[in-house]
């Protein structure tokens, strides 16, 4: 591995063995292109990956069992989803902002501006190009599998501001 972090290499490199195409982290940036590339990995920001692969009645299965569970505020599900996710994962919040009849919180972190790179589709797994690609290609590979799944990730106020091989920035 040449261009990952020294001490997220340990970290992908179990993901490697263990045959997962994803390594969910809060730091995407720590983790090279190619070395997730040659792994055939992406990583994946804790708020988009959800935000991508959840589906309404999972999260709300999830957040109700969380609520049961809960021996401290917030211990019911709209409002796990109101405060927890809402300033935690915006984006998941975003999403499922339909689910429970409450506004959510808004976040008290911003969410950081790389959440995404590698080679597998986020809400598919499906590999979606090699590093070799060209700008132009990865950008039409990229933007092809981003929005052709649907994605919810992506807000009105966000703006894709680069997309390079294997990577995703929005502002």
């Amino acid at each position: 591995m040449d261009d990952t972090d020294e001490k997220d290499k340990p970290i992908l490199s179990a993901a490697s063995l263990a045959g997962t195409p994803f390594v969910v982290t809060e730091n995407v940036k720590d983790f090279g292109t190619r070395d997730p590339a040659r792994l055939k990995m992406s990583a994946v920001h804790p708020d988009l990956f959800p935000a991508n692969r959840l589906s309404a009645v999972t999260y709300s299965d999830v957040l109700g069992r969380l609520a049961r569970a809960s021996r401290r505020e917030p211990n019911t599900a709209e409002e796990i989803h109101r405060v927890e996710t809402g300033e935690r994962l915006p984006l998941l919040a975003r999403r499922m902002v339909d689910t429970f009849a409450v506004e959510y919180v808004s976040p008290t972190k911003g969410v950081p501006r790389l959440r995404f790179r590698g080679v597998r589709c986020v809400s598919c797994g499906q590999f979606i190009g090699e590093s070799s690609h060209a700008l132009g290609q990865a950008l039409d590979v990229v933007v092809e599998q981003y929005f052709s799944h649907g994605y919810q990730s992506l807000s009105p106020n966000d703006r894709i501001v680069s997309i390079v091989p294997l990577e995703l920035n929005v502002r």
